[in-house]
């Protein structure tokens, strides 16, 4: 039951460092290029996706 809920931590650490990151590359392209490219930017990775 040990490594179980050491595994979620670990999981949980993955996706906040990932989140943080998408964070901070998102806020550099607000800053840089405004919110249109941003939210345009983030419209092309999705389509790529699907």
């Amino acid at each position: 039951m040990n490594d179980f809920l050491h595994s979620f931590g670990f999981l949980n650490l993955l996706s906040g460092l990932a989140l943080l990151l998408a964070g901070g590359v998102a806020g550099w392209l607000w800053d840089s290029y405004g919110a249109v490219f941003t939210f345009y930017r983030g419209r092309l990775r999705l389509r790529r996706w699907w």
